[in-house]
């Protein structure tokens, strides 16, 4: 586990997705008679959350404000076996690697809550309009027609790709490019021609706001994932090459 302070670090929050006219983020709407705001995953919305992995440029749009804090934690899921017959020792088998980030900052709006409860607009999302009012954006886009809809989270992540997910012949079922989850860059401050750790296909776990009497604080917002980390250095140079699910999931 590595915890750095907002001073120290730089975060950028993306989508897995590199069209130039999507973004996930919020809009102001009139439901009857009541303003409200609603995710959608369009560009030119009020507050943007995730820009798009389109270029380096648009990473940096991505980046997320008033940070005081980062975990990061990374950690192996393990299996049990044996003992076997004869022996003490039991064996531990890797059955997959786990990355948790946390990010603590200082809440400025409800973007993140809208992130993480919704609601979603109906045209924007996958589902039901029901499922749109109390669902949020928590794993990204899915297939579709452009701009990608915003997932339910009903589905394997691993086939929901540029070219929606279907099996191919002679594969392992998992073509295109990986639309899922949000893709996490960190950079150190410090150097800004250093080295990004990149956490990709991370979805959405948890979402808390601290209060005190004298009103809200902060708030955290939990990511997770168990696709391979990549790095990526160079004068604001960031990992934007798109998962490949037969290979990267």
């Amino acid at each position: 586990m590595a915890y750095f302070l907002g001073r120290d670090v730089e975060v950028f929050l993306t989508t897995e997705t590199a069209g130039t006219n999507i973004a996930m983020g919020t809009e102001v709407v009139t439901c009857t008679g009541a303003t409200k705001a609603i995710a959608q995953a369009e560009s030119g919305v009020g507050i943007v959350m995730a820009m798009n992995l389109a270029d380096a440029a648009a990473v940096s749009g991505g980046r997320v404000a008033d940070v005081t804090g980062i975990d990061l934690s990374i950690s192996s899921t393990d299996e049990e076996e044996g003992p076997y017959f004869g022996q003490r020792t039991t064996h531990k088998i890797e059955i997959r690697k786990e990355q948790s980030v946390t990010l603590t900052r200082k809440k400025n709006d409800q973007s993140w809550d809208f992130l993480f409860n919704g609601p979603c607009a109906t045209g924007s999302f996958e589902g039901t309009a029901l499922d749109a009012a109390n669902t949020g954006p928590r794993w990204g886009c899915v297939s579709g027609t452009l701009p990608f809809p915003i997932g339910d989270g009903n589905y394997n992540p691993r086939f929901e790709s540029t070219t929606g997910g279907q099996p191919v012949s002679g594969g392992d079922g998992a073509s295109g490019l990986s639309l899922f989850g949000y893709r996490l860059h960190v950079r150190l401050k410090n150097s800004a021609a250093g080295e990004v750790y990149t956490v990709r296909n991370s979805m959405i776990t948890g979402h808390t706001v601290s209060l005190n009497a004298d009103g809200t604080m902060e708030e955290t917002m939990e990511f997770m994932s168990n696709v391979p980390p990549t790095f990526a250095s160079g004068a604001n140079v960031f990992d934007t090459t798109l998962t490949c699910p037969a290979t990267g999931m």
